[in-house]
């Protein structure tokens, strides 16, 4: 059993399942609690409710965090009960995991054992947007770093219940801001009766001379959008995430030239970059 405070307790065997579910094919919260009352519906059991597809989500994750932490080496591993000091300790706690996180992986060859004779060869940076959620509007933020004086980010805090911005950049919030739904809908009967015009042909193999997706969006299109653009990963060739970093306004080339330097710095990785 699995229990962290509260009045509930999980067994194992669900946080077990949920991440082989998660690995194979994701699914969200919700779909895998429907799943789990239909067996109980099957099965004669009672039925679970709405709210613990919340409760386990939770449970799910201070479980994986603590996991990762005790397999890095921590004697013990310390966490509050309630969601919002979690939220602060979590949002503490990230940096030193996260480095962890990337020497482990980086080094898996090493430290762990080569998977292959062509272990960790090269690297390859892609980005993926199916890994979304609601981030602050605030998308004027800018960080330094060693390679770097300026690069614009945007805000990673989640925003505040029935705003679009985080309690950081509530003076940015404008009323104005907020466009009604009957707008939206029409401009987007307007864009969906619009003629489509013809494409051109994709290339394949080597005659394909250029990329044909669109990585930078127009400043009107992110100042409105309140989700974030997904993360960038870094995969060896071997099929291990070595590291990631979030997307907040668009995949730029400096934030992958940024995620490259920042996981170079220090560890062991291979010469060859895709």
């Amino acid at each position: 059993m699995v229990y962290l405070g509260g009045r509930q307790a999980f067994e194992r065997a669900l946080i077990e399942n949920f991440t082989c579910q998660l690995l194979g094919k994701a699914n969200s919260w919700q779909k895998f609690v429907d799943g789990l009352n239909l067996v109980g519906f099957n099965t004669n059991l009672t039925e679970i409710k709405a709210d613990w597809r919340k409760k386990l989500a939770m449970a799910f994750i201070k479980y994986k965090v603590i996991e990762f932490d005790l397999s890095l080496g921590s004697p013990m591993v310390s966490m509050p009960d309630t969601a919002n000091e979690f939220d602060k300790w979590m949002w503490n706690e990230y940096p030193r995991l996260l480095s962890s996180f990337v020497f482990l992986w980086s080094n898996h060859k090493t430290l762990i054992g080569a998977c292959s004779s062509r272990c960790s060869q090269c690297i390859v940076v892609d980005g993926h947007q199916k890994c979304r959620r609601r981030v602050c509007r605030a998308k004027n933020v800018k960080i330094s770093t060693e390679e770097f004086s300026s690069i614009t980010v945007g805000c990673c805090r989640t925003p505040v219940f029935g705003s679009h911005f985080c309690d950081l950049h509530q003076n940015l919030y404008d009323e104005n801001d907020n466009t009604s739904v009957s707008t939206t809908k029409k401009s987007y009967r307007n864009k969906k009766s619009e003629p489509k015009l013809s494409r051109k042909p994709r290339q394949h193999g080597f005659n394909a001379t250029s990329c044909q997706t669109l990585k930078e969006r127009t400043g009107k299109y992110i100042e409105k959008c309140s989700r974030s653009f997904g993360i960038l990963a870094v995969v060896t060739n071997c099929k291990i995430i070595i590291t990631y970093a979030e997307i907040f306004r668009s995949e730029t080339i400096r934030e992958i030239i940024s995620l490259l330097c920042s996981t170079i710095r220090g560890e062991i990785l291979p010469t060859k970059i895709i």
